[in-house]
């Protein structure tokens, strides 16, 4: 093996064996954005495509179960709300992987099961959301307002749901 003088330097000595260069504010945009994508104003195709139902979909659902979660540990006033809200935000931070959106991208590749694992996770946190703010000590119009939200939540379920089975 040659030896690197860069590979037993000291992080701050490394800057000296690449020249200075012009600062480049990179585009949005990630390894698999093509530049038609970019012209297209589609930054993220393989995330978060414009013209993919199921993305747009995914992320409604995705940030609404956000603001479930977040609801449900502002109103957590008992151990057992605290632990609904707590499980909540477990399901939402494995709910939150890229996985789901690359599979329902389509370029090139489609796995409804793994899109659904995305899904199921988000809908374990929008339940155990919903179970922590009935629990608790909240007005009756923030209970009523997460109401609402499950709901909705559920209905974004099962639009995904739909898509899934159709498409």
């Amino acid at each position: 093996m040659l030896w690197c003088p860069l590979l037993t330097s000291h992080p701050k000595r490394a800057f000296g064996f690449f020249p200075q260069g012009e600062v480049v504010n990179p585009k949005p945009s990630s390894w698999s954005t093509s530049a038609e994508d970019i012209a297209a104003g589609n930054p993220y195709p393989l995330w978060s495509d414009k013209d993919n139902e199921i993305h747009r979909l995914q992320w409604e659902h995705l940030r609404l179960c956000i603001e479930m979660v977040n609801k449900a540990q502002e109103c957590s006033d008992s151990d057992e709300c605290g632990l609904f809200g707590r499980i909540a935000r477990g399901f939402l931070d494995a709910a939150e992987h890229s996985c789901q959106f690359w599979w329902a991208s389509r370029r090139p590749h489609w796995e409804v099961n793994m899109v659904f694992r995305g899904l199921a996770d988000q809908g374990q946190a929008a339940l155990n959301a919903s179970r922590s703010v009935e629990l608790s000590g909240a007005s009756r119009d923030q209970k009523r307002l997460a109401w609402r939200r499950r709901l909705t939540a559920v209905e974004l379920y099962r639009q995904v749901m739909d898509e899934l089975v159709r498409t």
